[in-house]
This record gives structure tokens, C-alpha cells and sequence, in this order.
């Protein structure tokens, strides 16, 4: 599976789809092609160890005629034996499918403050106001100025 970038995206999108199933208005993983998308996005570290574990799951049989909880039960023995690349795979099938069109469509629809980018637009802040500063002072400010170098040293 080293560089079958077609092989690697398929996985990616069964794995979100498992993680994030297609229910009521949620579209398809696999529908919308989520792990096409993020590859060229991956740094190389990233890829690395997202094939290290994407081929771990493939190592137990063929991942994609597996059923949903033969799957379920690859990622969880992943997820077990491979902590760093099962936290990798799963950050970047969420990040991978929130960031689609649809689904920001779908967020926004639902009333969610989400923009595909978030400038120049950016997202809505309420207006600062005093009684949001904590009410406990913590630390000190000294001007720069008014900072003292303390050389001397002692003697044991």
C-alpha cells in the first residue's frame, strides 16, 4: 500500500465512515471522497504513518469487504497496538470530513457559526467586556526599564 494513493484514500474513507456513518442528513465518507482530498494535504511524516496504519488494518484481511464491525474491531486492535498512528488516522478522518462543502452546508443549515474559510469573514465573538477579565490578579508587570539583573553571587 506504500504509494497506491487510490488504495490509501479508500481506506481513509471507510475508516471516517465507520468513525462518522452516514445517518439521517450526514452524507457518505466514501460519497464524498474525504480521503482523496486530504492526501496531497498530508505532510510526509503524516503519510508515513498514516500507511503504517492503514496497512496494519489491511493486514488483517481485506479491510473493505470486511462488515462494519469486523472493521470496528480492526480499528479498536489499531487503536490498541498503535496509539500514535490510531490518534493520526482519526484526526484526519474528522478534520477531512468536516472540512467538505456539504458538510459545512449541512452545519450551516443546522445554525452552526461555520464558514468553509473562516476569513475574511471570520466568526462571530461577542463584544469584549470587562466582566469577562478574571476577577483574581495573577502575576506582576514590571517595565523593562525598571528590570534589575541580580549579579552577585553567593558564596557557599
Amino acid at each position: 500500500m506504500q504509494n497506491d494513493d487510490p488504495q490509501i484514500a479508500l481506506y481513509l474513507d471507510l475508516v471516517t465512515e465507520r468513525m462518522i456513518p452516514p445517518e439521517g442528513p450526514w452524507p457518505s465518507a466514501v460519497d464524498l471522497r474525504t480521503g482523496e482530498d486530504v492526501l496531497g494535504h498530508l505532510r510526509e511524516s503524516e503519510r508515513r504513518l498514516i500507511v503504517e496504519a492503514l496497512s496494519e488494518l489491511a493486514s488483517y484481511a481485506d479491510f473493505k469487504s470486511m462488515s462494519g464491525h469486523q472493521r470496528d474491531s480492526a480499528l479498536h486492535v489499531l487503536e490498541q497496538q498503535n496509539p500514535p498512528a490510531f490518534a493520526l488516522v482519526r484526526q484526519i478522518a474528522y478534520l477531512s470530513y468536516y472540512a467538505q462543502p456539504a458538510v459545512v452546508t449541512l452545519l450551516q443549515e443546522m445554525g452552526y457559526d461555520i464558514n468553509a474559510t473562516p476569513g475574511p469573514n471570520g466568526y462571530h465573538m461577542d463584544p469584549f467586556s470587562v466582566s469577562h477579565l478574571p476577577m483574581k490578579r495573577r502575576g506582576t508587570w514590571i517595565p523593562t526599564e525598571q528590570v534589575k539583573i541580580r549579579t552577585e553571587r553567593r558564596v557557599s
